[in-house]
């Protein structure tokens, strides 16, 4: 499964754009748009409203031995089409679960003996329900830079650029608001797709790259479990100011970040004599755990942080919200499909503006 999978919708054999492009032009207008992104958009728009049976699941006896038992917990556990805590929240938050008879808050706590009740509507998000705005957004998308390096029924892993934030955030630009005209709906398994495609982990606007989308139930819950478990790969590639040792050998940092016990491995590729820094080292970087600005904040403590994170001490010189020098470069996961279907792996080329920063020192030119 190294290449895209053919499925029941189109995909256009155009080349698309650069990833992360540092020259901002102006984005596609709707009549010059893909078509098959507003196909897609429509696609997901009209899947979302097959429904499926109403479930019922009863909190049994032993629960009263567990203190604090949670609605979106318990639901996201007791019933498959949810699959996992994150979706059972996103559930009560439309309406589609009750306790009792009564519509109830993702974190409301249950005894033993209640009746929780999963509804079968699949509501497409309110931001999702135009689809020439979807595809709208997903045209712009891909003029930053989005590219699909996997894709099939259940799952994809997609290209985020920088600047666009993975998962809703006050408003602001995020990839999940162009999913559903990037990707198309599953050919198989309708009752268990998505109301829309769903990033299952997250990259920080400022940092571009491979990121895992799941476009089924199934696939959503096996693919939590898989990063619960610490059994997805994923790789980074970074710029650092600064040199971090270890003569190209893999090493372990295990700098605790926010009280908690953190791991990543730091590999030195290169090193690039810098005039202001001394050294721009050019390393892979691979979280073993998943903390918040983990591999930023492990970068720092080595006293080489990340070029251009300005929040840790490496600004770029280019002012606020100037790149950041982190790529997420490769991600490795077993399918959801099990069974004897090969592993999902990619592995991204490094970014065009780290070989022009590279050779930016090398001339000397900062």
């Amino acid at each position: 499964r190294t290449q895209p999978v053919p499925c029941c919708f189109q995909r256009a054999t155009a080349s698309r754009p650069p990833l992360c492009p540092n020259t901002a032009t102006t984005p596609p207008t709707t009549k010059l748009m893909r078509p098959e992104l507003l196909s897609n958009a429509r696609l997901w728009a009209t899947a979302s409203t097959t429904t499926r049976p109403a479930e019922q699941a009863t909190v049994p006896a032993t629960a009263g031995s567990e203190s604090g038992l949670r609605l979106a917990r318990f639901a996201g556990s007791a019933f498959a089409a949810l699959g996992s805590t994150s979706q059972a929240k996103a559930a009560a938050k439309t309406g589609r679960l009750a306790v009792n008879g009564q519509l109830a808050e993702p974190a409301r706590l249950l005894v033993a003996g209640d009746e929780v009740t999963l509804s079968g509507g699949r509501a497409l998000p309110s931001a999702l329900q135009d689809p020439k705005q979807v595809a709208a957004r997903a045209a712009a998308l891909e003029h930053d830079g989005f590219r699909i390096w996997f894709e099939d029924d259940e799952l994809a892993v997609v290209h985020k650029p920088a600047g666009v934030h993975s998962k809703p955030y006050r408003g602001a630009r995020h990839l999940e608001a162009a999913l559903p005209a990037l990707l198309g709906p599953p050919c198989r398994s309708t009752i268990d797709a998505l109301p829309a495609p769903s990033a299952v982990h997250r990259l920080d606007c400022r940092v571009c790259g491979l990121i895992l989308v799941a476009k089924t139930r199934g696939a959503a819950a096996f693919l939590a479990g898989e990063l619960a478990a610490r059994r997805v790969t994923k790789r980074y590639r970074a710029l650092l100011a600064g040199g971090i040792g270890g003569g190209g050998d893999p090493f372990e940092v295990r700098e605790a970040v926010g009280g908690r016990p953190s791991l990543s491995i730091f590999k030195s590729i290169e090193a690039t004599p810098h005039l202001q820094l001394g050294r721009l080292t050019t390393a892979d970087l691979e979280p073993r755990t998943g903390r918040r600005h983990q591999l930023r904040l492990h970068a720092a403590a080595l006293g080489a942080p990340i070029l251009g994170d300005d929040l840790y001490g490496a600004p770029s010189g280019g002012g606020a919200g100037a790149s950041l020098y982190l790529q997420s470069t490769e991600v490795r996961v077993a399918h959801p499909s099990g069974g004897g279907a090969a592993a999902v792996h990619v592995t991204a080329p490094e970014a065009a503006r780290f070989a022009r920063r590279r050779e930016r020192a090398r001339m000397g030119w900062e």
